[in-house]
């Protein structure tokens, strides 16, 4: 589990802790003793936003910040020597390759051979957005960008439009 916290985030939290106790193998990435955390066999500890390069996609981002802002940013600190820090990219992708699970972005098949850089990652994952990761990239402080016509709040009027597949 990368994201969330479900003993914390569903309503019957002893409920939910005994399902998760029941797990053959529960792995977490969280940098803190959360309670998914303590409840797992492993937790991965990961780096920090600052750590390593980063594309901010906000879920709900109209909400809280009117502006289309959208930066490519780069790790701007070193992992601390000798930690065990890992990029959830490089984990996933990882853990991936020695299950034998074929990885997929947006329909774009992963070789799971040869581990992709974070730049390609964050090409896949904002394809199809408003605006070119490239043209971004053009901005190595952010960029404010134009919003587009008929585009909705929030998210669609991000650069990295969040993409809905048909089930």
């Amino acid at each position: 589990m990368i994201v969330g916290n479900p003993p914390s985030a569903f309503p019957d939290q002893t409920k939910t802790a005994s399902a998760l106790n029941g797990l053959d193998h529960l792995l977490t990435v969280k940098p803190f003793p959360t309670k998914i955390a303590l409840l797992a066999g492993y937790a991965i500890p990961p780096k920090f936003m600052y750590e390593s390069a980063h594309v901010p996609i906000l879920f709900g981002q109209g909400t809280r910040d009117p502006v289309p802002f959208a930066q490519d940013a780069e790790a701007v600190v070193s992992q601390p020597q000798g930690s065990q820090l890992v990029d959830e990219r490089q984990f996933v992708w990882s853990l991936a390759r020695r299950l034998g699970l074929p990885l997929d972005i947006g329909g774009t098949k992963l070789d799971t051979d040869d581990i992709p850089d974070g730049e390609t990652i964050f090409d896949l994952v904002t394809a199809g957005g408003q605006v070119l990761l490239d043209d971004v990239r053009q901005h190595p402080h952010g960029v404010i960008l134009p919003q587009k016509a008929g585009c909705g709040s929030g998210a669609e009027r991000r650069f990295g439009t969040i993409r809905r597949y048909a089930r």
